[in-house]
């Protein structure tokens, strides 16, 4: 019962937490000189994911 309410929830709102989360490395990864690439392209690939969450709902 428990979990079919968390499964829910993140079924509501996955793409909004990715979407944060791409943004916040994304913020990151502008002011970390040395692991730029990585965070910004970790950052992009959660902002990417979010959107096509969004796409395939419709």
């Amino acid at each position: 019962m428990m979990w079919t309410k968390a499964l829910a929830f993140l079924s509501n709102w996955i793409s909004v937490i990715l979407c944060v989360c791409g943004l916040i490395l994304l913020s990151l990864g502008a002011f970390m000189l040395n692991t730029i690439v990585g965070v910004a392209f970790t950052g992009i690939e959660f902002i990417a994911a979010a959107v096509l969450i969004e796409r395939e709902r419709g």
